[in-house]
Parts: structure tokens; C-alpha cells; sequence
């Protein structure tokens, strides 16, 4: 893949606009947390503002909904908390004053989606005793109950727009109430796993269809059908790396992993500064500005929509040719072809927009577009990295291998101990067999015996 710039020291902060590069930058800093992870943050901090509000239309029927599954990668003791409420406290700020939002308002809409929903059920009952009474036919009964429901979809959506609703421990049943009470629109924001993890095993299809805007129907035995046409969902995570092996190969085949910019940077536990410098007072006045700013403009119900100019769109040709190469059996990109598959399509769409929307810009110049490219490019080492310790069957076993015998407490190991350590070794050890190979071919391991040893 074609690098950004010559400098090894690049950072995907350099790729922001100033006043949000800038204040990523500051933020590692101060906390000593890694830089990409706090860029990624920063990443969905920006979605998370715009809150499922805008749209991107590259061409006349071609349209992403401008929205980002972001996660950060950071062991326990790194940061991640502090970093994580450094970049979304200004969201939740700017959001209350904007739509006054109070949690009793948050409990009216509750209790109104309950009183909708009973009045809907009453209305159907007694519509089905004028059927059997012979007063009007089925057909004028199915017309009136949906004009109801219709009238209480109107009455029930917010003339200011929809509330910056943030959910943290979620479950896919929640995730469509939420989406229901709030007009489709949800944040699934958190410095833990749990967020994530509860999807495990369960159902993904609101977050599969919320990171799409895809029309998302559920029948409940209780409540009847919801329908919710466009939902949208924003992910903004920060957890321990050490959860990426408990996901299993169904977070990755479903899909869900490779809707995710995921930063996964090199500890810096050890190197870490015991004086750092505190984060600019100015920066953080334009951090906080320019935030409240986007909550503003992407608050009413109406879809915002960004264009693209005719130059940056040769852009999205131009990107494809050089990302699709890269997937073929031997490339570099082969390993994780689901999310560079993402990667050649709808990530840029989405991350050269939300550069666009960060600038205060409603059209996507070139310099968006390459912006875009360059911070995909800096995010495939640290796919590679996480992917590989997925255990998914799109995984590089090789990387998988080497992040499971960087964890391992002796220099010197046997096949046991890596099989032990990974369903996907596990179940087929003809991988295990080959990655090991592999490692010794290239130097990244030596045999010992029986076993091998780390150089």
C-alpha cells in the first residue's frame, strides 16, 4: 500500500483539520496515551456530533449515511477512560444546550412511545369489533389503523430533531427500542467491552442494518411490528485488546468487525513522560467551539446532504485501483479482504466526508479525498494487528500466531501452549502447523527442540 509520506512518525491526527488534529495531538500528550487512539476517538467524537444527520451523495443516487464504527484498542492502565471523556464530554455538553435535554425529557419519550403503542393495540381491537360487527369492511379497518399510526409516528417526532441518545452496556433488543424512542438515531458510546460484547452470539442485525441506514423490521409477540426506515447507529468504543480473542469468528464473518475503524498502537507503558505538557487552553476553546458548532448544524430533523466536487470523486476511481490489488491471494491486504472491502467503498465515502464536515465544508474537495486515503492507510497496520487476534478465518494466521506468542511467559514453547490459546488453532491445527512454518521461514521464530523460541 502506497504510503502517506516518507516521515515513520506520521500520525493520523496529521490528516485531521488543525483545530481537531491538533487537539488529538494535545490530548495524547497530556494523558500519554497513543496517538491513533486518541485520533480514533476523535474520529468518533465528529460522528457522534453529527448523530446520524447527514448524508453523503457522491452522484445522483449514490448516498452513504455519514456515520462511523469507531473502537481504540488500550489495555488497562493506558488511558482509555480519560482519553474517551476528553472527546465525547464536549458532545454531551453541546447536545444539552442545544435541545435542553434533561433525563426527564428522556422519560416522557418513554412513557410516550408506551401510550403510542397501547393506544395503537385499542385502536386495532376496536377497529376488529367493527370488522366482525359487519360495520366496515377489513380494508377501510387496515386504512384507518395505519393513518393512526401514521399521525403518531408525526406527533411523536421532536421539532428540534432528535436527542443525542448515548447508550453504553447495550443488547440488541435495546438497541431497536432506543432506535424507536429517538427517531432512529443512536450513539452506542463506551470505554468498555461490554458495549460490544453482548452482540456476541446475539443477534447483529440492528447494528449490521444502523451502520447502513438500512429499513430494519422486528416483530414482537408483545408489541407487534416496529419498523424503523433509516436507522443509525454510531459507535464510538474504547476497550482492552485482550477482548479481541474472546469475539469469536461470527463478529467477523457477520460482518460487524469490518465496519470498525479500529486503532490498535504499541503500548507505551514504560516510556510514558512523568511531567507532560497539559493541553493549550486555546486548543480546547476550539476543540469545544468547533464541536458545539457541528451539534448545531446537524440538530433538526432534516437529512443534511454532502456533495462531491468533480475532482474528488476522480479520487474514489483512483483509490479503488490502488486498494484492489491489494486483496488478490498474495497481497498485502488478502488477510482482512472484509475490511478493505469496506475500506474501497463506503469508509472512504464516509471518512473523507466526515473530514469535509469537520472543516465546516458541505462539499468534499480532493484534499478530502486524500486526506481520507492517507488516514486508511495508517488504520490497515492496526487492522491487520487486531484482525489477527480475532481469531476469524479472515484473519492472517501468522499474525494471529506472532500476537499470541508475544503474550506467552517463557521464550521457549511448544504447539500446545499456542493451541490452547486460540479456538481457531484449536479446531484446525494444520494452521497452527503452517503459522508456525511460516515464522520460522522468516526469522520471527527459531526451533528448540520440539518446540520453538522466540528470538
Amino acid at each position: 500500500m502506497s504510503s502517506p509520506d516518507s516521515s515513520p512518525d506520521l500520525s493520523i491526527h496529521d490528516f485531521l483539520p488543525e483545530w481537531l488534529g491538533d487537539y488529538a495531538e494535545a490530548v495524547a500528550i497530556e494523558l500519554q496515551v497513543p496517538a491513533d487512539a486518541v485520533s480514533t476517538l476523535a474520529l468518533g467524537a465528529i460522528s457522534a456530533a453529527i448523530n446520524g444527520s447527514a448524508q453523503s451523495e457522491v452522484v445522483e443516487g449514490w448516498i452513504e449515511p455519514v456515520n462511523m464504527y469507531t473502537m481504540a484498542l488500550l489495555a488497562s492502565g493506558e488511558g482509555k477512560s480519560p482519553a474517551f471523556a476528553r472527546l465525547l464530554d464536549p458532545v454531551t455538553k453541546a447536545a444539552e444546550e442545544v435541545h435542553g435535554v434533561i433525563k426527564s425529557d428522556v422519560r416522557q419519550q418513554q412513557a410516550r412511545n408506551r401510550m403510542h403503542k397501547k393506544y395503537l393495540r385499542s385502536t386495532e381491537t376496536s377497529l376488529m369489533k367493527q370488522v366482525k360487527d359487519g360495520d366496515i369492511t377489513l380494508d377501510d379497518a387496515i386504512i384507518r389503523l395505519a393513518y393512526e399510526e401514521q399521525q403518531l409516528k408525526t406527533s411523536a417526532r421532536s421539532t428540534t430533531g432528535p436527542t443525542l441518545r448515548i447508550l453504553t452496556d447495550v443488547t440488541p433488543a435495546a438497541v431497536i427500542d432506543a432506535l424507536e424512542a429517538n427517531d432512529g438515531r443512536i450513539i452506542v458510546a463506551s470505554p468498555e467491552a461490554e458495549a460490544l460484547l453482548n452482540f456476541r452470539g446475539g443477534s447483529k442485525e440492528a447494528v449490521l442494518k444502523g451502520y447502513d441506514g438500512e429499513r430494519l423490521t422486528q416483530a414482537r409477540r408483545t408489541t407487534g411490528e416496529i419498523t424503523i426506515e433509516r436507522p443509525i447507529v454510531t459507535m464510538m468504543l474504547a476497550m482492552q485488546p485482550t477482548v479481541l480473542t474472546s469475539l469469536g469468528s461470527d463478529m467477523v464473518n457477520r460482518g460487524l468487525m469490518p465496519r470498525f475503524m479500529i486503532a490498535y498502537p504499541d503500548t507505551m507503558v514504560g516510556h510514558r513522560a512523568a511531567r507532560p505538557r497539559l493541553v493549550p487552553a486555546g486548543i480546547i476553546k476550539a476543540y469545544t467551539e468547533n464541536i458545539a458548532s457541528i451539534v448545531e448544524m446537524f440538530a433538526s430533523n432534516d437529512i443534511k446532504t454532502i456533495t462531491w466536487s468533480p475532482a474528488a470523486r476522480r479520487r474514489i476511481g483512483q483509490w479503488r485501483d490502488e486498494i484492489e490489488p491489494q486483496m488478490a491471494t498474495d497481497g498485502l491486504l488478502a488477510p482482512i479482504s472484509a475490511w478493505a472491502s469496506k475500506v474501497r467503498g463506503g469508509h472512504f465515502i464516509r471518512m473523507a466526508s466526515i473530514l469535509t464536515i469537520a472543516d465546516g465544508r458541505t462539499e468534499v474537495t480532493v484534499q478530502d479525498a486524500d486526506d481520507a486515503a492517507n488516514i486508511l492507510r495508517l488504520y490497515t497496520l492496526h487492522a491487520l494487528r487486531a484482525f489477527g487476534e480475532m481469531g476469524a478465518s479472515s484473519a492472517d494466521d501468522l499474525i494471529h500466531l506472532m500476537a499470541l506468542v508475544a503474550k506467552l511467559p517463557s521464550d521457549t514453547f511448544s504447539k500446545r501452549d499456542i493451541m490452547r490459546r486460540s479456538n481457531r488453532f484449536m479446531s484446525q491445527p494444520d494452521r497452527a502447523a503452517d503459522a508456525l512454518s511460516q515464522a520460522v521461514e522468516q526469522g520471527l521464530l527459531l526451533i528448540e527442540g520440539r518446540g520453538w523460541k522466540k528470538p
